[in-house]
């Protein structure tokens, strides 16, 4: 008997969402990763823009870590649900022990 399916706890919905976190968290890493190295060139905007890539460039950089940021904030994430369900798994099997106890005991 699953005692956390009587709670109506879907565990593998849970881990489900873990993987698909972890997937958009590297996806989010990749792209930030990548984000340092974008740029126009000096020549990009003309003679008269020059100037204007020297300028972009730390928005480009400050872009970049605010998606490294992003994806570690979904890597903990989910490894915050991993626990959850490690957790679930844990109650689960520590309530099943206590309800064959009782169950040997009547």
């Amino acid at each position: 008997m699953d005692v956390t399916q009587g709670f109506g706890l879907i565990t593998t919905e849970l881990e489900t969402h873990r993987r698909n976190l972890t997937d958009v968290s590297e996806t989010l890493s990749s792209t930030g990763g990548g984000a340092g190295g974008l740029g126009a060139p000096p020549s990009a905007f003309g003679i008269i823009g020059e100037f204007i890539p020297g300028m972009l460039q730390p928005l480009v950089d400050e872009a970049g870590q605010v998606i490294n940021a992003g994806a570690e904030s979904v890597r903990e994430t989910a490894s915050m649900v991993a626990s959850t369900v490690e957790t679930y798994h844990q109650i689960d099997a520590e309530a099943q022990s206590g309800l064959d106890k009782l169950g040997g005991a009547l």
